[in-house]
């Protein structure tokens, strides 16, 4: 179970250095309002939900509301009731959350330029060349 553990926080690790890397504040924040997570000022923002939800969670969709509160007054300082995260775990999160882990994948294994930008020409194996 260590091991496995040990696994999970590496790649947890690895993500939260793709998001500090892909992802601004303000990114996270327009695309919060986008998918409708966040219509108005509130005292959770999204990269308070984004650092609950992907860093600071260990035992990932097992731990209580409770707990999670916790975790997320002690790393942001933000208090808030369990009632009121879980009404915050809602269809516009989940949207969030999702269009924010496609871009990551999007951006990390997506070609940066199309093949035919890279090359100018094929060369067969008798020496025949093709221009592109």
């Amino acid at each position: 179970m260590s091991k496995i553990n040990d696994v999970t926080q590496e790649e947890l690790r690895l993500l939260g250095e793709e998001f500090k890397s892909k992802f601004s504040i303000h990114h996270l924040q327009l695309l919060a309002v986008k998918t409708g997570m966040i219509r108005r000022k509130r005292k959770c923002r999204a990269q308070d939900l984004v650092s609950l939800c992907v860093f600071l969670s260990q035992a990932i969709g097992t731990e209580s509301l409770v707990s999670l509160c916790a975790k997320l007054t002690r790393a942001t300082g933000i208090q808030l009731s369990s009632q009121g995260l879980n009404e915050r775990f809602n269809a516009q999160t989940v949207q969030f959350l999702k269009e924010l882990f496609l871009q990551v994948f999007r951006k990390k294994f997506s070609p940066m330029t199309p093949l035919s930008n890279r090359f100018t020409r094929i060369r067969i194996l008798d020496s025949t060349a093709f221009q592109l």
